[in-house]
Formats: C-alpha cells, sequence, structure tokens
C-alpha cells in the first residue's frame, strides 16, 4: 500500500448570537490516502484491438479475431517497480513482449499483478473464429489416373477388368477439417481401400472445415468387363474391315476410277476414316450410293472434299461398361449390363448445333430413356442428321442371360459384316459413275424416310437381333 501525505487545516472559535468571537486557535491535522500498488500500467498486443481502451481500474477485457491469427504479442507494464507479474501463472517481465498461441474458440488469459500482500488480476478474453478450409489438397488412386484441381469436384477414369479393388488416398488442406469416403472417416494423406465390381462405381470424399462447413468430391471409377464373344467379335470385325480397305485400295489404283480414296468412307455426308465396324460402314453407305452430290469428287481439274456435318461430339450412358473409348468417327460399341438392369439414360450431342439427334427414331435435345430387354443382345440406334447429312450409330447392349451363342453363329456374323463392306465398296464406284450431283441432291430427302426403317432391319438383322 502506498501512501500519500496531506494537511487538514482546523479553526476553532465561538459563536454567541449575533456576535462572532475571534477565532481562538488553528492547528493541522495530517491525513493518509490510500493508493493500490499492485496494479498494471498498460497493456498493448499487436495483432489486435481490445473491445475498450486500458485502464488500470478495468479489469475485464475481450477481442474476436480471424483463424488466421494463431499468436498474439502482448507487452505489459506495472505501476510499481517491486510488483511482479504472470499471465495464467506464467511469471513474465514488464515492458518486454511475450508471444502467447491462440487456439480456435474462446482463449482465457489472467494476468495477475502482485506487490507484496495486495495483488489484482486482470482478465482478457481471445475468441480466435474456427478454421473454414473444407478442400483438399490433393487426391490419388492406386489405378486409374486423373488431372487433380482443388477447386474441380467431379472425377472419371478407367482401369482394366483385372483391378477388383484400389486404394483412394484424400489429402486435406487444413489439418483441422475431417474427410470421410463413402461414410467411412479416412485420416488425411492415408489410404482408403474401395471394392470394384465390374461397370461403374462412384466414391463420394466429403471434407467437413472445423467450422462445420463442407465440400463434396466425387471419383466414378469403370471398371472394364471381361473379355468376351462379342468382345472377340469385336476384334475380328476390325480386321475384316482392315482387309476390306486393302482389297478396296488395290482395285481403285489399278482401274485409276475417278473416286473418293478407299481409305476413307464416302457417303452423302462427305469424306470420312472408314469405321472399324463394318456393318455401320454399310449403312452411311447406302444413303449416298444415291447421292452423290456430297461425295468427295475428283475431276480433270482438281480434288474437293465436302466435310461431314453429322458427327456426335459426345455419347454416353447412365450404365455399363464400354468394350472402348467413344469416338465420333466410330460407330458400332458393345456395352456390358448387368442382368437386373431394365431401362437406362443415354446422352447424345452432335458437334454441329444446327444438327438433330433421334434415339431410336424419336428425336431428342439432350438425352432419352431407353428400354432394355431381357435378352443376351439389345441394338439402340443414334442418328444425326444436319441438312443433306445422315449418320447412325449403334449401341448394342449385352446382358448375361440364357441365350445360346455358337461359335457358328459369331463366324457368320463375321462373314455377312465382310461381305457386306465389299458389297459397300463396290456401290459406291458403280453409283459414282451413274449419278450426277444434281439428281442425287434432288432425291436423296425424298428417299431418307425411306431408307430409315429397312436400313435398321437390316443391321438388326446382322447382330442376329
Amino acid at each position: 500500500m502506498r501512501r500519500s501525505l496531506g494537511i487538514k487545516l482546523i479553526a476553532a472559535g465561538t459563536i454567541f448570537g449575533a456576535n462572532v468571537n475571534p477565532i481562538s486557535h488553528v492547528y493541522a491535522e495530517e491525513m493518509t490516502i490510500s493508493e493500490n500498488s499492485a496494479e498494471l500500467q498498460s497493456v498493448k498486443i499487436d495483432e489486435f484491438q481490445l473491445d475498450q481502451p486500458f485502464s488500470p481500474d478495468v479489469k475485464g477485457y475481450s477481442a474476436s479475431v480471424e483463424n488466421e491469427i494463431k499468436t498474439m504479442n502482448i507487452l505489459v507494464e506495472k505501476k510499481e517497480e517491486a510488483a511482479e507479474i504472470t499471465i495464467n501463472g506464467e511469471a513474465i517481465e514488464s515492458g518486454v513482449k511475450t508471444s502467447l498461441p491462440l487456439s480456435t474458440g474462446n482463449n482465457e488469459f489472467d494476468i495477475t499483478v502482485i506487490n507484496g500482500t495486495e495483488v489484482s488480476t486482470y482478465k482478457l478474453t481471445v475468441a480466435r473464429a474456427k478454421n473454414d478450409n473444407n478442400q483438399l489438397s490433393n487426391l490419388s488412386l492406386s489405378n486409374g489416373s486423373f488431372s487433380f484441381d482443388s477447386e474441380k469436384t467431379d472425377y472419371h477414369t478407367e482401369v482394366k477388368n483385372e483391378i477388383n479393388k484400389l486404394i483412394v488416398k484424400p489429402n486435406a488442406e487444413a489439418n483441422t477439417s475431417t474427410v470421410t469416403i463413402n461414410g467411412t472417416i479416412v485420416k488425411s494423406g492415408e489410404g482408403h481401400e474401395v471394392q470394384l465390381p465390374v461397370g461403374s462405381t462412384t466414391m463420394t470424399i466429403i471434407v467437413t472445415a472445423e467450422n462445420g462447413t463442407k465440400k463434396i468430391y466425387s471419383v466414378t471409377v469403370v471398371r472394364q468387363a471381361q473379355q468376351n464373344s462379342s468382345s472377340i467379335v469385336a476384334n475380328e470385325e476390325k480386321d475384316q474391315s482392315e482387309e476390306v480397305q486393302k482389297t478396296t485400295e488395290t482395285s481403285s489404283n489399278s482401274s485409276k476410277a475417278s473416286v473418293t480414296p478407299p481409305t476413307t468412307e464416302s457417303n452423302n455426308r462427305g469424306t470420312n476414316s472408314i469405321p472399324s465396324e463394318a456393318v455401320l460402314a454399310t449403312t452411311n453407305v447406302n444413303s449416298s450410293t444415291k447421292n452423290t452430290a456430297n461425295l468427295g469428287s475428283t475431276s480433270a481439274t482438281g480434288t474437293s472434299e465436302t466435310k461431314t456435318m453429322a458427327n456426335l461430339d459426345s455419347l454416353t450412358v447412365s450404365n455399363g461398361t464400354w468394350s472402348k473409348t467413344f469416338s465420333s468417327d466410330a460407330y458400332t460399341y458393345y456395352i456390358s449390363l448387368a442382368s437386373d438392369v431394365t431401362s437406362l439414360i443415354i446422352s447424345a450431342d452432335a458437334e454441329e448445333t444446327d444438327a438433330d439427334v433421334f434415339i431410336e427414331e424419336e428425336e431428342i435435345s439432350d438425352n432419352s430413356t431407353v428400354t432394355i430387354g431381357d435378352k443376351a443382345k439389345t441394338a439402340i440406334s443414334v442418328i444425326v442428321e444436319n441438312d443433306e447429312d445422315r449418320k447412325t450409330y449403334v449401341l448394342i447392349f449385352e446382358k448375361d442371360v440364357d441365350e445360346e451363342v455358337t461359335t457358328e453363329a459369331v463366324e457368320s456374323i463375321v462373314n455377312t459384316e465382310t461381305e457386306a463392306a465389299t458389297v459397300s465398296s463396290d456401290s459406291i464406284g458403280i453409283e459414282v459413275k451413274k449419278e450426277t450431283s444434281e439428281t442425287n441432291q434432288m432425291n436423296v430427302r425424298e428417299e431418307r424416310q425411306a431408307e430409315k426403317t429397312s436400313i435398321w432391319q437390316q443391321l438388326l438383322a446382322f447382330f442376329g437381333l
């Protein structure tokens, strides 16, 4: 206790009625004023301001800070040299900065000043916001690959049939986040095993920030089906088609006919690479043999080519495993389905905005739901039309049902497709010589509608459907 001394003057006299007697005597009396010597002179913090200016007489203060502020540097000064200062029981030096860590949530600091028997305590409460980071810094698979971007949430990849499981490894940007894969909590940076049945498997990865906000990533992995007789047929079709190309090219070179080179498919939509599927080459050539105006034509003065305007840019289905990746100039695809699949969604987009897309002869703007029968094979047609151009893509959906497929039937399909491709190639040369461009342009639209049904029936017959 520090003392302040003062003087109090006291004057004594007498009063009688209206008369005042003179002061008889005056004396001084010493006064003692007490003052607390266990107080702080000042408190200063570098990173933020307190809710009110510091005063030695005010014992409670608070502040709210962002999550990014992880420490505070505090400087306190005492009034009396003999006083001692502690923060949460730890002695600190007056006039020297002290660094203190800040956890998320409320941080309580008791600043105590002791001077002899006198004690004063100041309470400081700092509320640090919780982390809101709910992003991944990386995401990897033990099989399959994709380019990861923390802002992108949907990923797709494909693995071979031999891969029946894989390890998913997510890394969270913030160590305060929680990560789950399909509902199972996974430590950041550690792998989680996922089983892969044949077909499409989607893994949902949820990152929850410390403050409770969530971000969802999804990874879809397609496991290829085991190679079966249909795959063998597809490979044989490709080999047979390549042989037909070589034969046609040799014949064309020897006769020096003025037609499109046999390494390309000539049709009423221009010049495109011959697809490996011979039967689709037949479909797209049938209309072109009646309209040679749009063929890549050759004359004595030069050669011109007309680009097709009826290609698909993308083609996807909601279920199943594809035999190969989609390409705009390949027309036949085998897709394996589970036996319990009865319907699915087909999505198709044309390369040209003016083109029309039909699924099973019904025009669509984006996608269409189709029914899949309980047969070993179901064929679905996807047709693209743009003015005079027209192309047909075929999806062959295969299900593991009790239907007998013999070796003779497989060989018959291959032989029939080879013959069809040869006839198609011969037909091109004959029609080019017989018809003029002007006649074909007038006739092609009138004949197209009549051809649609018959062509599709021929396709179904080729595939034994």
